[in-house]
């Protein structure tokens, strides 16, 4: 693989980190076919191979963050969680509209889209960091 290469991105995730933990290499495989995937199949465009590439680190970066909390919290791991309730569709079919509808029935919590960007934040980050997430969206 030329331009996505699995280990360089991981690289680069693990730079912003300034950690190894990835929460785990049992992803690497899958991680590894899909990007070989997007490289033979998609036909992307070279800025369209970028904005795969920063994406990826951006997920690897989400995922190296819930280490961080889980080895900081590890009671975390024992936290029932509800199962989600997940919305697809096409654009313009009442997604938004169905989001929005379950969000405000008692007992659901919908989430915003600030807070899927960044559903974990850097430890010790400062008190305005959802603020700055919010307006970044």
């Amino acid at each position: 693989m030329a331009f996505l290469d699995p280990d360089l991105i991981i690289e680069r995730a693990q730079k912003l980190l300034r950690s190894d933990d990835l929460l785990g290499e049992d992803w690497l495989p899958a991680f590894r076919t899909l990007l070989r995937s997007i490289e033979a199949e998609a036909g992307l465009h070279p800025a369209r191979l970028e904005k795969v590439v920063m994406e990826s680190v951006g997920l690897l970066v989400t995922r190296g963050r819930v280490a961080a909390l889980l080895k900081q919290k590890p009671e975390l791991r024992d936290t029932a969680m509800p199962a989600p309730a997940v919305i697809t569709g096409l654009p313009r079919t009442g997604t938004t509209l169905l989001h929005n509808l379950m969000g405000v029935v008692p007992g659901n919590r919908a989430y915003r889209l600030w807070e899927l960007r960044a559903p974990v934040f850097p430890l010790g980050a400062p008190v305005n960091y959802a603020r700055r997430e919010m307006e970044a969206t």
